[in-house]
């Protein structure tokens, strides 16, 4: 399980004008094209061949995008790994990025319902849901939810928008997303409950959730099956007169490993330890441990085309070349697709340089079979990429704001 409570933003010094951005956009076009790496060389915002996709996770081969609100609303920025700089993904001159017509601004959704949004191709990508309730044509006397999610598509260079994709009755409202070449995938769910008295709840990330699959080139979208599939899943819903909630019943996309998507999702077999959980919830801090919760692991294969369910223990952390869980010795076992393990102490959230990051500011390097510590200032923070020869970080600063540095070895760690 990808684990983060991560999602502040940055707060920066920009330009008021908008004449940086098109000054990066021209010096981030002639560094794609004098670059030796496999993307394509028009690309402005050079991207990866596989790309974990989150809130508070959205990297690029030469930069990172991340949501500001330093003009006084919330837009995408994308900050630059050579310069350090950061602007909005906005082509508008004089634009104030706090109104629809700006797409840094349209992308970003609202804090209650945010947009899951990319990159690929020059082209930015959101998606965006809506609902109504319509009298069902079959029977006058019930309602049914009429459901629309769309992808909609934004040119760097000239801002227009088109709407490329659509996926009905489902909803577009996960906090994830992987890239793989030219394939997107991400968890579209039903998130609408019926009540007794027929009137309807909306609660994100709940009910049926499937694993989707869209073509980036075509914009076809498949659905790959449904994830959720334990009957148990429905003792995490409780309903209480006019009141209805879920208890993390989200599936969580984990990440690629080994060229799979991996994914899981928890549930209790027993209605009685869900009360007794959310009981607990609302009297002190909840140790989920202490409670019996059910981790399902699965995962997708792009070569066979079937979604199974994983032998392994659930991961907390997947990546190209690390499956990461939870240990019978109150470790972590890092395994690697030719069969090899590490054991480590800690659990890891990021494998960045062949170092495997832990939260508290230490890492373990698998060359030397060391653990290093990162300096009081950036012990608080997150370790993203490793470009150019140094490490971007994401940090809290002296004011408690939310920063990104790029930081030699030499000056990262306690020597």
């Amino acid at each position: 399980m990808r684990t983060s409570s991560y999602y502040s933003i940055e707060r920066r010094k920009y330009h008021e004008k908008n004449s940086l951005f098109f000054f990066m956009l021209g010096t981030l076009f002639l560094c794609a094209c004098n670059n030796n790496s496999p993307q394509k060389d028009n690309n402005i915002i050079q991207t990866n061949s596989t790309s974990y996709i989150a809130m508070d996770q959205n990297l690029y081969k030469n930069g990172l995008l991340y949501t500001d609100n330093v003009y006084g609303s919330d837009c995408v920025c994308f900050l630059d790994y050579q310069t350090m700089q950061g602007v909005p993904i906005c082509n508008k001159p004089n634009c104030t990025h706090m109104n629809a017509s700006c797409v840094a601004f349209q992308c970003v959704g609202s804090t209650t319902n945010p947009f899951i949004h990319f990159i690929y191709n020059n082209q930015l990508y959101w998606f965006e849901s809506a609902y109504e309730i319509v009298q069902d044509d079959e029977d006058s006397t019930h309602t049914i939810p009429k459901i629309q999610s769309i992808m909609h598509q934004a040119d760097l260079e000239t801002g227009t928008v088109t709407d490329v994709a659509s996926i009905d009755n489902l909803f577009t409202d996960g906090n994830q997303a992987i890239r793989i070449e030219d394939t997107l995938y991400l968890i579209c769910s039903y998130s609408l409950h019926q009540m007794q008295d027929g009137t309807w709840r909306y609660n994100s990330r709940s009910q049926e959730q499937y694993l989707y699959a869209i073509n980036l080139e075509s914009f076809e979208t498949q659905n790959l099956g449904l994830v959720n599939d334990s009957p148990y899943v429905e003792n995490s819903a409780i309903e209480n007169g006019n009141s209805y909630g879920t208890n993390f019943t989200e599936v969580i996309l984990d990440g690629v490993y080994d060229g799979k998507v991996y994914v899981h999702y928890r549930y209790m077999e027993n209605k009685e330890d869900m009360l007794a959980y959310v009981e607990a919830m609302n009297e002190e801090e909840v140790n989920d441990a202490d409670f019996p919760w059910v981790f399902e692991e699965k995962y997708y294969d792009p070569e066979t085309k079937e979604l199974s369910t994983c032998e392994m223990p659930y991961a907390v952390l997947t990546c190209e070349d690390c499956y990461c869980y939870e240990n019978e010795s109150d470790g972590y076992t890092a395994l690697s697709p030719d069969g090899s393990e590490i054991q480590l102490s800690s659990q890891p959230y990021a494998v960045v340089n062949q170092r495997y990051w832990m939260y508290g500011g230490t890492c373990y390097e698998v060359e030397n079979n060391r653990t290093d510590q990162l300096i009081e200032k950036y012990r608080n923070g997150t370790m993203l990429a490793y470009e150019n020869g140094k490490y971007i970080i994401r940090y809290f600063d002296e004011d408690g704001n939310t920063a990104y540095d790029s930081v030699s070895e030499q000056n990262l760690f306690v020597q």
